[in-house]
């Protein structure tokens, strides 16, 4: 059985009222994707990928701080303080083997040092501080999208999995003609979501 799936990209994107209402929650985030852009150059700082589930609602499914966990679309997005841009794969999706990958990678503990090392690891000094194994059982947001797309055979397997920022999996499958091109992205950006795109 195929579904549709669609890969979410996440990139900063705040305004007044989250400094206001929760101001140091917003202050640590726009100074972590800072540092992130910073050293990294990535325009992204997560990916996702989202899909409906047998009751017809949207799910994002995702390596998030504290645990990998699948959430409402709405639920993830408002929550993020983000631009998401949303690119339909357009290879064929099997259901069972998404619905098999996400139950496997629910509740597994989020990997803040594999995320920061993914960030960092062209930049030698950086690199040796926060290298890791590429076996060990936590997540973080790019190495799942990469065993996601393994799973769903989309690509061969991966040697340094836990290497690939947001950014390099993004192009990567732009590359792989495995997402739409840009001009087929659809924005939201933070007061507008359409979930009729998602449906097309």
């Amino acid at each position: 059985m195929k579904t549709d799936t669609y890969i979410l990209t996440y990139r900063p994107h705040f305004k007044l009222g989250d400094f206001i209402y929760h101001p140091f929650k917003a202050a640590r985030a726009l100074i972590v994707q800072s540092v992130i852009r910073l050293f990294s150059q990535s325009n992204f700082h997560h990916i996702a990928h989202c899909y409906m589930d047998d009751d017809g609602v949207w799910r994002v499914s995702e390596a998030k701080y504290p645990k990998y966990r699948i959430v409402d679309l709405f639920e993830s997005f408002y929550t993020s303080h983000c631009k998401v841009m949303a690119y339909r794969i357009q290879l064929p999706v099997n259901r069972k083997r998404l619905l098999d990958f996400q139950k496997e990678m629910l509740g597994r503990d989020y990997d803040a040092k594999g995320a920061q090392f993914s960030e960092v690891h062209e930049i030698p000094i950086l690199k040796e501080l926060y290298e890791k194994s590429d076996n060990d059982q936590e997540i973080f947001c790019s190495e799942s999208i990469i065993l996601l797309l393994m799973r769903l055979k989309m690509i061969l397997k991966v040697k340094n999995k836990n290497h690939f920022s947001p950014q390099e999996v993004f192009e990567m499958m732009l590359e792989k003609n495995i997402i739409y091109k840009n001009d087929r992205a659809q924005i939201w950006d933070g007061d507008n979501i359409n979930c009729e795109y998602l449906s097309r």
